[in-house]
């Protein structure tokens, strides 16, 4: 007798002698497996040539991957890369362009994208070399007059970003913050994560050692009447952006808000051609200042260093009396 659980699916095999599924290929048609492919079998297993003789990254749904195939966390995913939907058929209204109607083929013009003929667009190079949170990467390839922001005026030289980096910041980025004012009411007082808390917690990751950003930027105010923490961020074209903070939220929650609008206010300045301020701290989304950012300190690191041999090699040839 074979070793199976009874119940509807095994009743019919417990008489005989092996199970006949063993037999069978995996991706026949099995109607035991229903759970493992919904979709329609086929008895071949390498039927789809023209997909490179595989059935891999077929998902088109929130569930990225199946258990082995796909990191669906990396930069570069196979299932983004290739330009075809993996699914490239029975799409909805496709046939459309194409129809056959009593043996005549009736042929549809496609579709064009809506920019009017004689507009010239403007060929922003792009290369992947750069790292991910400069602007010029997320800027689209082919930049039309027509996506220059018009209910802004005459004041943008190019089109915005369409996307924004997917990064995630740990250290405050001070190159296009004026003034960051933190006003908490030190009559109220709780327990627990409260929004005082949450404003407390974001002073200090703020003013740590590791964050690019002058500490005298960084202002903790004191309001006598009783009032909910309130975070002010004036960036330097004097815009002012307020973080909402959330029941909840951790200040590095507060912190993401903080350089994604950074992100934005950065694309902004650059669109409208201003001069980004030159200060101190280095640029991160290019190598270049980055570079430069490293090199001065280390020289600075050196001189200081050259001065303090100095100091000491004057102190012992300077005779005791």
């Amino acid at each position: 007798m074979p070793r199976v659980h009874f119940g509807h699916g095994s009743t019919g095999r417990v008489g005989s002698e092996f199970q006949s599924q063993a037999l069978r290929r995996k991706c026949s048609q099995n109607p035991t497996r229903r759970y493992d492919n919904h979709r329609l079998r086929h008895p071949l297993p390498g039927y789809r040539m023209w997909r490179g003789n595989h059935s891999k990254y077929l998902y088109q749904s929130y569930q990225s991957a199946n258990y082995g195939e796909g990191e669906a966390q990396k930069e570069y995913h196979q299932y983004f890369a290739h330009a075809k939907d993996p699914i490239d058929s029975c799409k909805a209204n496709e046939m459309e362009y194409l129809m056959i109607a009593r043996g005549i083929p009736r042929v549809l013009p496609l579709p064009k994208p809506q920019i009017p003929d004689g507009s010239v667009p403007k060929w922003h190079w792009k290369s992947w070399h750069m790292p991910y949170n400069s602007v010029d990467i997320w800027r689209r390839e082919l930049e039309y007059p027509e996506h220059i922001p018009s209910h802004l005026g005459e004041k943008y030289s190019r089109p915005l970003c369409v996307l924004s980096p997917k990064i995630k910041y740990n250290q405050l980025q001070g190159r296009f913050l004026k003034e960051l004012r933190i006003t908490v009411c030190p009559f109220v007082f709780g327990y627990g994560n409260t929004l005082q808390k949450l404003a407390t917690d974001f002073y200090k990751v703020c003013t740590s050692c590791k964050n690019l950003i002058d500490k005298k930027q960084i202002q903790l105010m004191y309001s006598l009447e009783q009032s909910l923490p309130i975070i002010e961020i004036t960036w330097v074209d004097d815009t002012i952006y307020r973080p909402p903070l959330l029941e909840g939220s951790s200040a590095y929650d507060i912190l993401q808000f903080v350089m994604e609008e950074s992100f934005l206010v950065q694309d902004r300045l650059q669109a409208q051609s201003i001069k980004l301020p030159e200060g101190e701290y280095p640029d991160l989304g290019s190598w270049n200042s980055i570079l430069e950012y490293k090199l001065s300190k280390k020289a600075k690191l050196e001189i200081s260093q050259e001065e303090a041999e100095k100091a000491d090699a004057a102190k012992q040839k300077k005779p005791r009396g």
